[in-house]
C-alpha cells in the first residue's frame, strides 16, 4: 500500500507542477486575447455598418426598377440587397458581441494583473530618518 501510494505521488506531483502556469504570464495572455477580441469585434462592427450601408440603397434601388432595365436585373439588385444587409447584421451583431465579452474580460484580467503587482513589492524609501527598505504583500 505504501507503494502504490509512493508510486501515485511521483505520477501525480510532476504533473500537478506542470500544470501551474505562472498567473502573471497567464494573466496577461488573457487580456492581450481579450483586447484582441475587441478589435475584432469593433472591425466587424464597422464592417456591417458598410455592408448595411451599401444593402439597404441596393434593395430599395432593386425595387423601384426603372424603365431601361429588365425585372430579372431590378430582381437581382434587391436580392443582393437583401444578402448585403443579412450580412451586414450577423457581421453587426457578431461584433456587438465580441465587443461586450472582451471588453469585460479584458478589464477583469487587467485589474487581476493590477492587484497581483500591487501584492509584493519591494520598494526603496526617503524618510526623516534615512532611507528605509519596504515590504509590502
Amino acid at each position: 500500500m505504501k507503494q502504490i501510494r509512493l508510486i501515485l505521488l511521483f505520477l501525480i506531483f510532476p504533473l500537478l507542477l506542470f500544470a501551474q502556469q505562472n498567473t502573471m504570464e497567464y494573466n496577461q495572455m488573457r487580456y492581450e486575447h481579450f483586447s484582441k477580441m475587441k478589435t475584432t469585434g469593433t472591425i466587424l462592427i464597422v464592417g456591417g455598418v458598410a455592408l448595411n450601408a451599401v444593402g439597404i440603397p441596393m434593395y430599395i434601388k432593386g425595387l423601384k426598377g426603372s424603365s431601361d432595365t429588365s425585372y430579372f436585373d431590378d430582381l437581382g439588385k434587391a436580392m443582393g440587397g437583401i444578402v448585403f444587409m443579412a450580412l451586414g447584421d450577423v457581421a453587426l451583431g457578431g461584433g456587438i458581441t465580441l465587443v461586450a465579452i472582451g471588453n469585460s474580460k479584458a478589464k477583469q484580467y487587467k485589474d487581476l494583473m493590477q492587484i497581483q503587482n500591487e501584492k509584493k513589492q519591494l520598494s526603496l524609501h526617503s524618510t526623516a530618518q534615512g532611507l528605509t527598505l519596504r515590504l509590502t504583500f
